[in-house]
């Protein structure tokens, strides 16, 4: 049976290596730190212009919305006019008995 090749390290040895691997890892830590700080920020920042962006379109798609509604009222309020004019001319046409 083998044994294991960190088990051959004396204690200094382990100590070394244990103080090497934590300085990978708070190198690792404070460098993802950063970049997860800007990562965040940008997203935020991403997030707003999008929101704003959205009420900007529903917004002017109310506008156009409202815009179309006043075309066709004004568009009915003139046939309906028309109309009535048509009825009265031709009322006005018929004979009389």
């Amino acid at each position: 049976m083998t044994t294991a090749p960190i088990l051959a390290l004396d204690r200094t040895s382990l100590e070394q290596i244990g103080r090497e691997l934590d300085e990978i890892y708070d190198s690792t830590m404070a460098d993802l730190g950063e970049r997860d700080e800007r990562y965040i920020k940008r997203l935020i920042r991403t997030q707003r212009s999008l929101a704003v962006g959205a009420r900007v379109l529903m917004l002017a798609g109310a506008a156009l919305r409202r815009q179309s509604f006043d075309r066709a009222k004004v568009s009915r309020l003139v046939r309906a006019q028309q109309n009535t004019g048509r009825r009265q001319a031709s009322l006005q046409r018929r004979p009389t008995l």
